[in-house]
């Protein structure tokens, strides 16, 4: 578990917190509290056990479980952000409450 999981799991509502690091952010039509972490994106497209299953990913989310309501299936596809646009999950893990949702352009 890297240093950020640990910090998140310490204290989720801080990085979710729009007043602070977090957003808030249209998916699936519900406006929920997430953490955008394209860098962390960035690096993981570094590491050779990921570049196949996130080569054309462009977005790294962090949100809560209940927040969402489900767990999305790897290739599901959702609806992010106010202009509604439809991504593709590359990959997805849960932790404790928390969605890390790795997302790319539905082509």
């Amino acid at each position: 578990m890297s240093i950020f999981q640990d910090i998140l799991q310490t204290d989720i509502d801080i990085f979710l917190n729009p007043e602070e690091f977090g957003e808030l952010m249209e998916i699936d039509g519900r406006r929920l509290p997430v953490l955008v972490d394209n860098e962390k994106l960035a690096e993981l497209k570094n590491k050779a056990q990921y570049a196949d299953q996130i080569r054309t990913a462009d977005m790294l989310l962090y949100l809560r479980t209940a927040d969402l309501g489900y767990i999305p299936a790897q290739k599901a596809h959702i609806r992010v952000g106010s202009d509604r646009r439809i991504k593709r999950v590359s990959l997805v893990t849960e932790t404790d409450g928390l969605l890390e949702l790795i997302l790319e352009e539905n082509r």
